[in-house]
């Protein structure tokens, strides 16, 4: 490597930095580079040497810190040679030590890198005194092209921009690069000029006609392949022509490219054997050129894979009773011989097997059965054999006769093709030696012993796939959660758009480059018009910002033009930063503005899949008046569970409305459901940011803090406890909690949130209990007849609490009986002495449900107020007894009341939020 890196100053133009190196540091491999120059000058970073190794795709990623560590610069360049030189600007540099990272990759995929360190000290301007090009003439065939490297003299000049020219562009184009490109027969010459002094030189380029020759010879002239990225291989023939001399092009970098390992490239050099991979719909050509003229095509069409609907998991249970050895070297090799469990995901048994073995690195080999993939060829290397005294050694199916999971069951032996099961299912595959066929394995596992981690039944989640239009109908898949969404499925077609990718957001320009799956969701098919502008820069500060200018037909007659700018920026801590800025203006038929559609967004997605986000959208009238202002909040905190959803819109008139939710899910372990304080800390913090949010657009919000809890059902009683001091803070937040689960609702305003934590205790703890018929008085007894019923409680610590300080508001659920009047359907309190009140309540057919609202935990039950009597007077204060007994009736059944005992017990969780 050279001793000295050479760096031209920008503080004057007088001033030259020269770079004094360190030794570099070698990286994974050798050194990429012996031979690099970065000259610094005028504003710009000039980086140029001489590779030590080249392949066809390949990039130099460069990426230069100063020594706090600040990037200076994040670019590659797109390898031609292995020669390589360019110009970026940098700005301002001062003296200093810098770092320089090489990194040699394919498709950005690394391979290897090399550190160099160096330092910036003031030194005299250098000027450029000649260049000259590395050919004075070259000859061409149409359609091929070649790169020219370009030399200043003196190698250390300050200013080393050029320009590259052609004299005529019809036969011989070239690129600022130095790319010429042959278009037809003819001459041209091309010019590179420096910017300091302009000094130039010359290269004559002779393009000769492609003739086609026999000298080459396809394997195929046409080939049909799915746009699913599979590859083909096409091969070439050569009589007279060396190999080295070749060039692979495709017409249409989009529609089909080269496999360059787990990548793809457009162009490939040196090679009789290229592999060909469909991208998207469409037919092009594949043209191989040699260096004399000769050439050869094959015309390539893609066609739409069909969506696989129809996946299913499949469980597989795997046991060697022999040959357990010829597990050694996987990652199961110490379960062979007790036995293991896959879970494969696919179109039927064969196919899931298949897919997990390959997932695991798992030696399989199926067989193919008419139009099936078949029972196993090979095994871990195993195959049918026959012992000498005439028994069987080999594989032996069995298909588990329940449901998945279950213990109710049995092993039924067949040994009929995988390929036969479409509908999910658990298999045992046995290795064993046997003298009668399907004779039993002895397997001492059943479905229900499938292992937690790779069940998907309740863990996992919906994703629907809407192709918004495409040829290919709208489809569903179940997906484990937590697992990666499969973004790369296909939408099909769709005459005069091209498709993109898959969205949440059923307008957006964009697709979606990861998803989890955390909850049920809808993904759409992104489409862009064929004719859309897309262009991609990649910036100083290391983001990459993405144009895309579109138009499209609305089914009203008017038109939309356009434009989205999306700016990525993935961070050393792991974070990702998207903005995206759109504005779509609407036009009539004629050609009249009708409204315009301003959006702003601003994400941040950390690291553990945290995520902040805000929408601004603005919708305005052809004289740009505001018809709608909306601003939206999504907040999710993945320690805590915690994710906040808030939205403020105001019409042309200055009307506001406001929705402002965070929302938690805690589960009920042994009937005691905690809420932690650093849940309703997160849940705090982001209610405030909402609410400087509303704050700066002059609106009033009201933030619900909403705690889900699952019930349980089997038990006696449930119990929700809150730390006092974090109950108390969600009153100062003037935060309202509602307590949901399937068994009913609560909602706790903050003055009663207030009450409960202001009780001299450390935790507030809420629950209800069935209470025993048995043990209620006689007065109590004749009053609730046979409703089943409930004891409500609320403790600090161990001191009861019965006045609430406000009102709560109550929904439980209620099944109708035979023959009752809905509209009868009331809630009743009952005091210690018998007497009840009826409490004014509503009634929801469509859920049935009903709510009231209570400021006194005490006796209630819920049924149709048949005889309609007259309301009792509410009991004095000394005939409310000690209230110990308060309790909630259902007139539905057992397990209603539980439902309502839950809600009850998620209230109290809230109240301690």
């Amino acid at each position: 490597m050279k001793t000295a890196l050479k760096v031209a100053s920008i503080f004057a133009v007088s001033m030259l930095l020269i770079l004094s190196v360190f030794p570099a540091v070698q990286g994974l491999n050798d050194n990429l580079t012996d031979d690099i120059e970065i000259t610094y000058g005028d504003g710009y970073i000039y980086i140029n040497g001489t590779m030590n190794r080249y392949d066809d795709g390949s990039k130099l990623g460069i990426i230069i810190k100063n020594s706090e560590n600040s990037k200076i610069l994040d670019l590659y360049i797109q390898l031609r040679s292995v020669n390589f030189d360019g110009s970026f600007n940098t700005g301002v540099l001062p003296n200093g030590e810098y770092t320089a990272y090489l990194t040699y990759s394919l498709k950005m995929s690394p391979l290897s890198y090399q550190e160099v360190r160096f330092n910036i000290t003031d030194a005299a301007t250098v000027k450029v005194t000649g260049i000259s090009i590395s050919e004075s003439s070259i000859s061409l065939a149409e359609g091929s092209s070649k790169q020219l490297i370009a030399s200043i003299q003196p190698s250390n000049a300050t200013v080393k921009r050029v320009s590259w020219s052609s004299d005529n562009v019809s036969i011989a184009t070239v690129t600022q690069d130095g790319v010429v490109s042959a278009i037809k027969v003819g001459t041209a010459n091309i010019t590179v000029k420096t910017e300091d002094g302009n000094f130039t030189d010359t290269c004559n380029v002779n393009v000769t006609s492609a003739q086609s020759s026999s000298g080459i010879t396809l394997s195929a002239t046409t080939i049909s392949i799915f746009n699913d990225g599979e590859g083909v291989t096409l091969s070439a023939s050569l009589s007279g022509i060396n190999a080295s001399d070749l060039i692979w092009k495709t017409d249409n970098v989009d529609c089909v490219a080269f496999r360059n390992g787990n990548n793809t490239t457009n162009e490939v050099l040196g090679k009789t054997q290229v592999v060909i991979t469909g991208l998207s719909i469409g037919t092009t050509k594949i043209t191989v050129l040699a260096a004399n003229g000769s050439y050869a095509e094959c015309t390539v069409t893609v066609k739409d894979k069909p969506a696989d609907t129809s996946n299913e998991w499949y469980y597989f249970y795997i046991q060697f009773k022999e040959d357990s050895s010829a597990a050694s070297g996987t990652k199961f090799s110490s379960d062979a011989e007790k036995g293991f469990w896959l879970a494969g995901y696919g179109t039927n048994a064969a196919n899931a097997l298949e897919n997990v073995c390959g997932e695991n690195s798992i030696d399989i080999m199926l067989v193919t059965k008419g139009s099936l993939r078949g029972w196993l060829g090979t095994f871990f290397g195993l195959k049918d054999e026959q012992q000498s005294n005439g028994d069987w050694k080999y594989w032996s199916q069995y298909k588990w006769t329940g449901a998945d999971f279950s213990s109710s069951g049995s092993w039924s032996y067949n040994n009929s093709s995988l390929g036969y099961y479409d509908a999910g299912g658990t298999f045992a595959l046995i290795r064993q030696i046997t003298s009668v066929d399907g004779a039993s394995a002895g397997i001492n596992v059943k479905a229900s012993d499938v292992p937690e981690g790779l069940r998907h039944d309740s863990d996992s989640v919906t994703i629907t796939y809407d192709t918004n239009g495409g040829s290919v109908k709208n489809f569903t898949e179940k997906v484990k959660k937590g697992d990666s969404v499969d973004l790369s499925k296909s939408a099909g077609t769709k005459e005069g758009y091209r498709f993109v990718g898959w969205n949440t957001n059923s307008s957006a320009l964009s697709a979606l480059s990861s998803l989890k799956a955390d909850s049920d969701k809808t993904l759409y098919a992104i489409w862009i018009s064929a004719s859309a502008e897309v262009t991609t820069t990649k910036n100083p500060d290391g983001s990459e910002t993405t144009t895309i200018k579109d138009e499209k037909q609305n089914e009203d007659g008017t038109k939309s033009s356009i434009t989205q700018v999306t700016t990525v920026k993935e961070n050393e801590d792991g974070s990702k930063n998207t903005s995206v800025e759109k504005t779509e203006t609407v036009k009539t038929s004629e050609g009249t503005v009708q409204s315009t559609i301003e959006e702003k967004s601003n994400e941040t997605v950390y690291a553990d899949g945290s995520v902040d986000k805000q929408i601004e959208k603005v919708v305005k009238d052809a004289e740009g008046n505001n018809l709608e202002e909306t601003t939206a909040l999504e907040m999710t905190d993945k320690t805590t569970g915690v994710s906040t959803s808030a939205e403020i819109k105001k019409d042309s008139a200055g009307n506001v409305q406001t929705s402002s939710t965070s929302q938690v899910k805690l589960e009920n372990t042994g009937g005691v459901a905690k809420l932690d304080s650093s849940v309703i800390e997160t849940a705090l913090k982001q209610a405030e940011k909402v609410k400087d949010v509303a704050a700066e657009k002059n609106a009033d919000i009201e933030h619900v803090l909403e705690v889900e809890t699952k019930a349980n059902q089997t038990a006696e009683s449930a119990t929700v406890e809150v730390p006092a001091e974090s109950l108390s803070k969600i009153a100062e937040s003037e935060v309202k909690l509602k307590l949901k689960t399937d068994m009913g609702e609560i909602e706790i305003p903050p003055e009663v949130a207030k009450n409960l934590a202001s009780v001299e205790g450390e935790k507030v703890s809420l629950a209800i209990s069935k209470a025993d018929k048995e043990e209620l008085n006689n007065k109590q007894q004749d009053a609730v007849g046979d409703s089943p019923i409930f004891n409500l409680s609320a403790k600090s610590d161990e001191n009861e609490i019965h006045e609430l300080g406000g009102t709560v508001k109550i929904t439980v659920p209620y099944e109708l009986k035979e023959g009752e009047d809905p509209a009868k359907i009331a809630v009743w309190y009952i005091d210690e002495l018998g007497n009840i009140v009826k409490k004014n309540s509503v009634y929801n057919e469509k859920t049935n449900t009903i709510t009231f609202e209570t400021d006194y935990y005490s006796l209630y039950f819920v049924k149709e107020d048949a005889s309609d009597p007259d309301p009792v007077v509410p009991p004095k204060d000394d005939e409310k007894g000690d209230g110990s007994n308060t309790i909630y009736y259902a007139a539905a059944v057992i397990a209603i009341i539980a439902v309502i005992a839950v809600a009850l017990v998620i209230l109290r969780k809230k109240n301690k939020l």
